[in-house]
């Protein structure tokens, strides 16, 4: 995040996202950067079938929230 004129700007720090439908519904969606870093946001569906999954997401999206004016 940065301060303009008009108020903070908001940037993402990944290239592009791939988001996987199973069903017609998202059960993921993985961002990635040129340097290999990715981030992957698991859907409820997805965190109720598998259990257990890389909280980073929701850890940085909580975080991001908490930073927010």
């Amino acid at each position: 995040m940065h301060e303009a004129e008009s108020g903070p700007i908001y940037t993402c720090d990944y290239t592009g996202a791939i988001t996987v439908t199973i069903d017609g519904k998202q059960f993921t969606r993985t961002w990635w950067d040129m340097g290999g870093d990715t981030v992957t946001d698991f859907s409820p569906v997805a965190k109720s079938q598998l259990g257990i999954w890389d909280t980073q997401y929701d850890d940085d999206r909580a975080a991001w929230l908490r930073s927010r004016p």
